[in-house]
């Protein structure tokens, strides 16, 4: 890949997806920009010796890319990283502080994006941590929070992206989209099917597998693709979960996830968009949202009292 072609993002490129996407696009030989502020399972602290450890390595392996340890979620942190500017001493030092202006930053979104300098090739978003606790005790400040990280802040980064990712040939209503920039979210099934003590993570990721859906329409008219991969790897924000108790510390791993990244930034993958892809160790497959036949009534409207005997067609 010629130093000048166009990198790929990686956010949450620390983290046991990240990495194993790193390593399997880094010996294609892709340009990557690899952004961690390097957080706990839970969201808190930063290290950035995590991000700077991985572009460290892969560079010793004849990988060019950048390690960048700055939060995913802020537009004032990315702005250089999307602009492919070289991070500064001082800019990594001010990484360690999180940028809490965030009605600001929302508010200098649209400014910047018109201002991109920085083509991509396709962009990973993997950030992300974990929220465990019942509905009855979720904090609001919580709330707030992990919602802006993990929708606000992916939903913003999307924007900047498509103004700054390559556009290709136009794609039909079902034809390939060629020569365009791809991004990939990475996502839950927990936004289908849902999950005791994991509320936040569901309805994260509900709402993400809409965004996904509506932008790739929209995207697909300027010779972009959009798609969410959900795995179920074991990672250090799984590990603890009880299906990963009674299986081989060896089995479901995030490489698994890889080729299918792969897949997606590929021109093979030219005909995906728009789509919730489930990995799970070598499994791959679908998941999609359907619709009953339903019940119809007999007038114009059921009556409350007529629902009771025709609920099991609805569903």
């Amino acid at each position: 890949m010629s130093p000048s072609a166009p990198p790929i993002l990686i956010t949450g490129a620390a983290g046991g997806i990240g990495t194993a996407v790193a390593d399997c696009l880094g010996r294609q030989g892709f340009r990557l920009l690899l952004v961690d502020r390097g957080t706990d399972v839970d969201g808190r602290g930063t290290n950035a010796e995590m991000v700077r450890a991985l572009g460290t390595r892969l560079r010793s392996q004849g990988v060019d890319c950048t390690a960048w340890p700055v939060d995913a979620g802020s537009l004032s942190d990315m702005g250089p990283v999307l602009d492919h500017s070289a991070p500064s001493q001082a800019q990594q030092e001010q990484a360690q502080v999180r940028v809490q202006a965030e009605q600001a930053e929302q508010a200098e979104q649209a400014e910047q994006a018109e201002q991109a300098t920085g083509a991509f090739h396709g962009a990973v978003l993997s950030a992300g941590y974990g929220h465990r606790s019942s509905v009855s005790r979720l904090d609001p400040s919580a709330v707030g929070q992990f919602l802006h990280d993990h929708v606000t802040g992916v939903i913003h980064l999307c924007t900047a992206l498509s103004n700054r990712m390559m556009s290709g040939p136009q794609g039909g209503e079902k034809g390939p989209i060629q020569g365009g920039g791809s991004i990939v979210i990475m996502g839950s099934t927990l936004g289908f099917f849902g999950a005791m003590q994991r509320s936040l993570e569901a309805a994260a990721a509900g709402a993400l597998a809409g965004f996904v859906r509506s932008a790739a329409l929209e995207f697909r008219r300027r010779g972009l693709r959009i798609n969410m991969v959900a795995p179920m790897v074991r990672t250090r924000l799984t590990e603890q979960l009880p299906v990963f108790q009674s299986t081989s510390p060896r089995s479901l791993s995030p490489s698994s996830v890889a080729p299918l990244v792969s897949f997606l930034m590929s021109e093979a993958g030219a005909l995906v968009n728009g789509e919730i892809i489930g990995v799970s160790g070598s499994r791959i497959y679908g998941l999609r949202s359907m619709e009953s036949t339903g019940a119809f009534a007999q007038s114009d409207q059921f009556t409350a009292e007529e629902l009771q005997g025709h609920w099991s067609e609805v569903f």
